[in-house]
């Protein structure tokens, strides 16, 4: 699917939500939160990681979750990756771990939601959006105490993140762009056959994928 389908598809499906969940609304749930977000850079920081990323999270399905996952990957969007917000508070309030919410982020309004339903951090894809949107919608989140988290897919992600102070965390789609990353950053790569050769450049975040 083309990169205007998609934000065509996205963009409906947010007008929808704003008709059902206003965003005084919005404000209200806000008021209501109790907790704070987990530190996603603290938990990182904490030498090697395993993050598990569920593709097809089921509330009804039981998952083993190993001692030694630091946080899952879930989700939120329904309208492109069969997942949902719900999902988010679900899997936090049953695994008690940490939740990342991976959407195509293309407005403040979806950071808004994703931390009424708990999120502690939030996937961007920065090839679907402007400076500007990518500014704001990583700002809004940092001041929430939600992580903004950057998928690269190509070099060109990378050169584009380099001037902004905020893009600390990112996911590597392609561990050939190894030679790439900036090891004072926090880089997240896939678990796959090159792991050993990402552990002697310094890698210390793995995904594991659980479809």
């Amino acid at each position: 699917m083309l990169l205007e389908e998609i934000k065509a598809l996205k963009l409906k499906a947010i007008e929808d939500n704003k008709k059902n969940f206003p965003m005084h609304i919005l404000e209200m749930g806000l008021n209501m939160l109790y907790k704070e977000p987990v530190n996603l850079k603290e938990v990182f920081s904490q030498g090697t990681c395993e993050i598990l990323e569920i593709k097809n999270f089921n509330q009804d399905k039981s998952y083993e979750i190993g001692k030694n996952i630091s946080a899952l990957i879930i989700n939120s969007d329904e309208v492109l990756l069969n997942g949902s917000l719900e999902n988010i508070s679900f899997a936090k309030e049953s695994f008690n771990l940490p939740i990342i919410a991976r959407d195509y982020f293309l407005e403040e309004y979806q950071v808004y939601l994703s931390r009424i339903y708990q999120a502690d951090g939030i996937i961007i894809e920065p090839n679907l959006i402007n400076d500007e949107t990518l500014q704001k919608i990583s700002l809004l989140s940092l001041a929430m105490g939600i992580e903004p988290i950057f998928n690269i897919r190509a070099q060109s992600d990378i050169e584009r993140l380099k001037k902004f102070d905020f893009a600390g965390t990112f996911i590597f789609e392609d561990s050939n762009l190894i030679s790439y990353i900036d090891k004072s950053k926090l880089n997240l790569f896939y678990d796959t056959d090159n792991k050993e050769n990402l552990v002697k450049m310094g890698v210390k975040l793995f995904i594991r994928i659980l479809i």
